[in-house]
């Protein structure tokens, strides 16, 4: 696959990190695994994201080269936590990142040049919780593995998503895991049943709306024909009324009126002319 002997670059050791940190805190196999199978995804995992030209490293060669970066980099995470605890006020950033270089450098008598891996680790349990005492070295259960390897021990060199006391919890097993996919499934089905409830209920309320609108559009349009009627049923009684019934002082304002009228019913037609809107139901003979 590729010479294990050859210088790493800062590239191979970030990949390597992103890697490690992915697998081993997998929900279903973290804590069900043995240190090969370990190594092995580990290992799949860093074919699958290598983007470098130099050729992708062997199993054995992740393993071999990240124990003493894991070791560099436990060291500058707990000079962070040492500065952190006794960081006095006033301090700003560049004081507190000058302390935790000195700190670093008193522990390990040189200066430290993996902050690009600090970066891609930062974040998972073993690395991201306060400093605590030393414990007892907890072991997984490698039941389901072959008989001729041992179990994992988390305060060994390789870990699978160790958390010290009193920090985050263990990853949940594959039964746990399966169990909290039902769970989620069965939430996922009740909540889709909800959203199409409420669909239903605003499409229904849409319905109703333009139902409403409907009706109310209705009564506008008949209240505005019964006022146009009323309009021309009054046009049409004054234009049926003889110029002889208006007194000799009116005569001239009704004349005016009635072209008024005429103009109205049919504005293209004479001024003399009257078509009426309003007719008179006829008396039944």
């Amino acid at each position: 696959m590729g010479e294990t002997g050859s210088s790493w670059t800062t590239k191979e050791e970030v990949q390597l990190c992103e890697s490690w940190a992915t697998v081993t805190v997998c929900p279903i196999t973290g804590n069900q695994q043995t240190l090969t199978r370990l190594w092995q995804k580990v290992h799949e995992h860093y074919v699958e994201n290598w983007m470098g030209a130099t050729p992708v490293r062997p199993p054995g060669a992740l393993q071999s080269h990240f124990k003493p970066l894991k070791r560099l980099l436990k060291v500058w995470h707990n000079a962070k936590n040492q500065v952190g605890h006794h960081r006095p006020n006033g301090t700003n950033q560049l004081d507190e990142e000058h302390q935790i270089n000195l700190e670093y450098l008193r522990v390990m008598k040189k200066q430290f040049e993996h902050k690009e891996c600090w970066e891609a680790v930062k974040e998972h349990p073993y690395f991201r919780d306060a400093l605590q005492p030393p414990v007892t070295p907890f072991v997984y259960s490698t039941a389901n593995g072959p008989q001729t390897e041992s179990p994992i021990n988390l305060d060994d060199e390789e870990i699978v998503l160790e958390t010290p006391p009193n920090s985050v919890g263990r990853p949940m097993g594959q039964k746990a895991a399966k169990e909290a996919r039902r769970k989620g499934k069965k939430k996922e089905d009740v909540g889709e049943s909800m959203v199409q409830a409420l669909l239903a209920m605003n499409e229904s309320t849409k319905i109703s709306n333009e139902i409403l609108r409907k009706r109310e559009e209705d009564r506008h349009a008949e209240s505005a024909r019964m006022m146009a009627f009323e309009e021309a049923k009054e046009d049409a009684r004054i234009m049926a009324m003889r110029n002889s019934d208006i007194s000799f002082g009116s005569q001239d304002w009704f004349k005016k009126l009635k072209r008024e009228i005429r103009r109205k019913t049919d504005p293209n037609a004479n001024a003399d002319c009257y078509r009426p809107l309003f007719e008179e139901p006829q008396s039944p003979q």
